[in-house]
């Protein structure tokens, strides 16, 4: 029939196929205009998006480094080795030394390590001495004046490692201090930039970018291949005032994004071909131009369906095809309208399948919904605080990227995004992205670093620094209890007598004793050498003072050390009570204690003095 239809009506036909012709190119042409728009008002954003990632990369990598040399430098019996260097011979000095930063290069998987002492000017490293530093006579030892002079905590440093075969290194120094804040020396920690490039490579690869590391002036200081460093240059960085912010340009058909890294004094730059950045578009063109030529062929009602359709849903099309190319790095992503109330997933990590959206409607109500469902008890309250659509615009104000980390019910640790990514004329934001990262591993390894920085690495007792925080925040707290403070009686003769490996038994078998005796909500901690504090909770009077201190003189007779034959090791201890009433600080109680041990230190064998106004 339809046959039939046409063949008496050709002027009819000839007008359907010109007006196909014209509605096709004009198709075409629309959509072109509107994809271009899109790839264009969002170019900077998928920049930063990459860039962000990278950084994250790069920074996670220097912050390990960071909290290893702050680890070492708070180390107490390092620094108690080196208070006592000029006590023993330099070979039992290089020895000590040696062994040390072996087992720190073992234990955090460097490549390489060092201690320079202040007082001897001698460069330990894993491999023994090495050298003495020359500042006046040896240019490459003017880091370490350059250090010091900063007057830092830590600081960053891009060289070669002299030490070991000249291989460019990234090092973090850190400042090691008595306990009155006297420099003792310098410890530093490195990691080969092969390390750190072969990430470059993977995150190049991965999002098709250039990454460097640039100095003020434009000189490369990390590059993906070692022959660029110190001799690329790259010009024209956009980023004047140093900022922290990731600020973006495109010149000669290149898009740039720039930040500057504080802590390195060098600037993240990340470069991208606009070509290679809109091709993602550019198959987009296609395939909407061919299907929509091939339906408007096929079926002439759709043509008007077609050239009716608004230029928002090309752009929310667009848009989510260009996103779901970076969805990969995320278990989820989710795509929300702040002005419509609505939520579009981009995308959704089967394997984890943590967010599962009913609509594309009421996204406040759906967030708050879900969040409930997958949030552990300890992380819900934050967490419902940070997915409030009410306050995100305030909150994305000054910065496009918020996150926030929370412990999943079933999946450990996450990161949560919120991403600004769609902006009125006036700069009111319009749309943003949620995304959760997966980092449970990486979190992991963070508590592990924080739990070795307040730990003594011999005993597995807390160390002076944060043992000490904790037993004055529960003063403060007014929490009732004991301070005890004790010691070996003749340590010095046994490690004098019988060596070190002899002495580190005898301070592990104290620690034991304090383990077996002192419960889990009690403080307990190594103060240095042979020398141990512990705080009970709630012992406040004599009688069960003496109750506790028997049940750990007890432990004490137990321990066999076959080196010292019939040798018995003994304990020094003094005690002071801490109650609400008497109002004392931590300082006054810790003195009270420390007179009490002193007391207990002219008797022979293990004896118990306890502090009396």
């Amino acid at each position: 029939m339809l046959k039939k239809f046409l063949s008496r009506n050709k002027n009819i036909t000839k007008t359907i196929l010109v007006m196909t012709a014209v509605f096709s190119v004009l198709a075409i042409l629309v959509a072109s205009v509107v994809l271009d728009r899109v790839v264009q008002s969002h170019a900077e954003e998928r920049m930063k998006f990459i860039a962000a990632d990278i950084y994250d990369d790069i920074n996670t990598e220097l912050l390990k480094l960071v909290m290893i040399a702050r680890v070492i430098s708070k180390d107490i019996p390092l620094i108690e080795s080196i208070k006592n260097e000029e006590n023993i011979s330099f070979e039992q000095n290089v020895y000590l030394m040696q062994n040390y930063m072996s087992s720190m290069k073992k234990s955090f998987n460097l490549s390489t390590g060092f201690i320079v002492s202040e007082k001897s000017k001698i460069y330990y490293s894993p491999e023994g001495f090495n050298k003495i530093v020359d500042v006046e006579n040896d240019p490459h030892d003017i880091w370490y004046k350059l250090f010091l002079d900063k007057n830092l905590a830590y600081d960053y440093d891009i060289d070669v490692d002299e030490i070991n075969q000249n291989n460019w290194t990234i090092f973090v120094s850190a400042r090691i201090n008595d306990e009155n804040g006297e420099l003792l020396g310098v410890c530093g920690v490195g990691e080969y930039l092969t390390e750190i490039q072969n990430l470059l490579i993977t995150d190049e690869q991965t999002y098709d970018v250039k990454i460097n590391l640039v100095d003020q002036n434009g000189v490369v200081q990390l590059d993906a291949d070692s022959v660029n460093i110190e001799t690329a240059h790259i010009q024209n960085i956009v980023n004047p005032n140093k900022s922290v912010q990731f600020i973006f340009s495109e010149n000669d058909g290149v898009y740039t994004i720039t930040k500057y890294m504080q802590d390195l004094g060098l600037y993240l730059v990340v470069r991208r071909n606009a070509d290679t950045a809109e091709g993602t578009f550019s198959n987009l063109v296609i395939y909407i131009v061919g299907t929509f030529i091939f339906s408007t062929m096929t079926f002439l009602i759709f043509m008007k369906i077609a050239l009716n359709a608004s230029e928002k849903q090309i752009e929310e099309r667009a848009k989510k095809h260009g996103l779901a190319s970076y969805a990969d790095l995320y278990i989820s992503m989710h795509l929300i309208n702040l002005q419509e109330n609505s939520i579009l997933e981009i995308s959704n990590d089967p394997d984890f399948n943590l967010i599962s959206i009913n609509s594309s409607s009421q996204a406040a109500y759906q967030m708050h919904t879900v969040i409930k469902k997958i949030t552990a008890a300890e992380s819900l309250k934050k967490m419902l605080k940070f997915v409030d659509l009410k306050t995100i615009s305030e909150r994305l104000k000054e910065r496009n990227v918020i996150h926030c980390e929370f412990r999943s019910k079933n999946f450990g640790w996450c990161k949560a995004y919120f991403i600004a990514s769609e902006f009125d004329e006036d700069h009111t934001i319009n749309q943003i992205i949620f995304a959760i990262e997966l980092i449970d591993e990486e979190k992991n390894r963070e508590n592990n670093l924080i739990y070795l920085s307040q730990t003594d690495l011999m005993t597995g007792l807390k160390n002076r620094g944060s043992g000490e925080k904790e037993i004055k925040n529960l003063l403060e707290d007014g929490v009732e209890g004991m301070l005890c403070i004790m010691d070996a009686d003749k340590f010095k003769s046994s490690n004098d007598n019988y060596g070190h490996a002899v002495g580190d038994k005898v301070i592990k078998a104290i620690a034991n004793c304090l383990k077996k005796t002192f419960r889990a909500g009690d403080v307990v901690m190594r103060l240095g050498g042979d020398e141990f504090a512990a705080y009970a909770v709630g012992i406040t009077d004599n009688a069960a003072a003496v109750i506790l201190v028997e049940k750990f003189f007890a432990e004490i007779d137990k321990i066999d050390i076959p080196e010292l034959g019939s040798r018995k090791i003994s304990i020094s201890l003094g005690s002071a009570f801490f109650t609400v009433d008497k109002n004392i600080s931590s300082a006054q109680l810790y003195k009270r204690a420390d007179l009490a041990a002193y007391e207990s230190k002219k008797m022979q064998g293990n004896f118990y003095t306890a502090y009396e106004i």
